[in-house]
């Protein structure tokens, strides 16, 4: 009586719930299963090439097989760098991360940098190359926890957050300025999905769930060496920390990382009176130049620059640089 008591339960287990336990952390959401051969459309913010160099293999492919778990992150703009971003969770969890782009005249675009290693340079002390595409491994100040960084992207649903395609989102014609594409792989399941500015979206769960894996990433690229990129900058500013660098050749706005009133008494000048913030300076400044985070860009900066010496400056009514004409 009792073997079949316990026959029976089997066999109700096996009809009624598919076997019991086969419920995984894809389950809620469309994917493919890699047993039946790879994934087709694989975005080319993942080039398979730099896959190939850096001996990752394409997480899409059916002979990828010794993976237990593992994200893979591209995030990208119109500018460059791009930052892709890999975490793999099996024995223990690990990860990696590096800044590419492609080479000056692989792609129609008018940005691509020629002096990335000069811009780089603090960041990254190597530069590879393959056919397409330059990358480096930026240089770490401090080592990144991957246990914690995988622990955030499961807390903000990475496996199971919506395309971009699914989502109730108002089109705009903005939307072009930042995108983080996603591939998951667990065991021999596969999905990826792909957001396009996501800063816009909303106030929605999934929407903050998304930005939120955004700042895990920001905070990992918090433990990359800053650049040592000094050169000699012209624009205007107020000069107020957080304000508007336009440059002289008014082609970009940056975010201004200092207080010129403190950067003047330091270097000996005249200290500012009252009012800075309504006031406009043009500066020729000593400094270094980084990208300002992606999520960032929104206010209208698209670098951040430093200064660490004023060289020269002068009060100005205008948006225009002395000796340089007005500003288009």
């Amino acid at each position: 009586m009792r073997l079949w008591v316990l026959y029976s339960t089997v066999l109700l287990c096996v009809i009624f719930f598919a076997g019991c336990g086969s419920s995984h952390k894809l389950s809620s959401v469309e994917y493919t299963d890699l047993g039946q051969g790879s994934a087709g459309f694989v975005h080319p913010e993942f080039p398979a090439e730099l896959a190939d160099s850096l001996g990752w293999g394409s997480l899409a492919s059916s002979e990828y097989d010794k993976v237990k778990e593992e994200f893979r992150i591209a995030i990208s703009s119109e500018s460059y760098p791009f930052h892709l971003f890999r975490i793999q969770s099996g024995r223990r969890i690990k990860g990696e991360s590096i800044l590419y782009w492609p080479k000056a005249g692989t792609v129609d675009v008018f940005n691509v940098p020629t002096n990335m290693a000069d811009y780089l340079k603090g960041t990254c002390d190597e530069i590879r190359q393959t056919q397409n595409f330059e990358y480096c491994f930026p240089i770490l100040t401090n080592e990144i926890d991957w246990g914690v960084a995988y622990d955030n992207l499961e807390r903000n649903n990475i496996w199971t957050l919506p395309d971009i395609s699914a989502m109730d989102i108002e089109a705009s014609e903005d939307r072009s300025g930042w995108t983080i594409h996603t591939q998951v792989r667990l065991g021999d399941y596969y999905r990826s999905f792909h957001h396009i500015s996501p800063d816009q979206y909303g106030g929605s769960a999934e929407a903050l769930n998304i930005l939120a894996v955004s700042s895990q990433l920001r905070i990992i690229t918090s433990s990359f060496s800053l650049p040592q990129n000094f050169n000699t900058y012209q624009g205007i500013t107020s000069g107020v920390r957080g304000a508007e660098f336009v440059l002289c050749d008014n082609s970009e706005v940056w975010r201004f990382n200092a207080d010129l009133s403190e950067l003047l008494t330091e270097n000996g000048y005249p200290t500012i009176s009252q009012g800075q913030d309504s006031l406009l300076f043009f500066v020729d400044v000593k400094a270094t130049v980084r990208d300002e985070w992606y999520a960032q860009r929104a206010n209208g900066f698209s670098k951040v620059i430093t200064p660490s010496e004023v060289n020269s400056f002068s009060m100005v009514s205008t948006t225009t640089c002395p000796s340089l004409g007005a500003f288009e």
